[in-house]
């Protein structure tokens, strides 16, 4: 199913392993912070495909307008940004291209951005964020024309966003209490739709939840549509709230977490 292969270490230029069930070891330096830095990381077989390999990498300045488009052609009619920018889809798409382009480009130093390729195709990407990850500053969205760019689009559509933030975290603190912060979020997952149903988003995601079983970290995600909640649940997630979004006509939420395997 799997292939071991061998990198380069980032750090200490010397090459090392990676496996799909232990992670990554750098016999020069031990340091999985830096190594799994290295682009990258292993080959797998989507179920139901022939013998097709891919290719996971994390994401690079250089694929994240691809990223970006993806994300967005997936999340532009979900109920959340519906409400948030509702009216023409393609503006809509046009917006959450531009947003999700400066959102990933802020997180590239992090390695949050998780990919598979078919060849020089982009098939299925998430974010990955850990805990320890810091978050970007106001002057960091400053530098990136996140803050004047989002005006661009109107106030109303600025504080709707805003206002979906807002709730969402005070669910989130609500439900969770001290917890909160403390676990892996997974976001934006979406596959091409022309690789849709034959196990490629099953098999990334489990690559990184192998991770997160090996960190002993939790993973937290939020859906507004309920046919994800059966997907998610494959992969261990278990609801632990379901609530109503009042922004604009309003939407169900529902909060899963996954906690670590031994």
């Amino acid at each position: 199913m799997h292939q071991r292969h061998s990198h380069v270490c980032a750090r200490r230029s010397e090459t090392f392993n990676t496996h799909p069930r232990r992670g990554y070891s750098c016999s020069a330096c031990d340091h999985s912070k830096w190594c799994v830095r290295v682009r990258p990381c292993y080959a797998m077989k989507a179920s139901g495909m022939s013998q097709q390999e891919y290719r996971s990498e994390v994401l690079t300045a250089k694929n994240v307008q691809v990223a970006a488009r993806l994300a967005a052609a997936a999340f532009a009619n979900t109920p959340c940004y519906t409400e948030i920018l509702p009216g023409d889809e393609r503006e809509r798409v046009s917006f959450l291209e531009w947003l999700f382009e400066k959102n990933f480009s802020l997180r590239l130093d992090d390695d949050c951005g998780r990919c598979t390729y078919d060849g020089d195709t982009l098939i299925s990407f998430f974010m990955f964020v850990k805990p320890d990850v810091r978050h970007p500053t106001f002057c960091d969205m400053i530098k990136a024309g996140l803050i004047l760019g989002l005006w661009s689009y109107g106030y109303s559509a600025v504080q709707r966003l805003l206002s979906t933030k807002i709730w969402f975290e005070e669910v989130e603190e609500e439900v969770l209490g001290d917890r909160a912060g403390t676990m892996i979020r997974v976001e934006r997952m979406t596959v091409l739709p022309s690789y849709q149903g034959k196990g490629v988003g099953s098999h990334a995601l489990r690559a990184a939840l192998r991770e997160s079983d090996e960190l002993g970290i939790p993973c937290i995600l939020g859906t507004q549509e309920e046919r994800n909640v059966t997907f998610y649940s494959r992969l261990g997630f278990e609801v632990v709230d379901e609530s109503h979004c009042p922004i604009g006509r309003g939407y169900t939420n529902w909060m899963m977490i996954r906690e670590p395997k031994s």
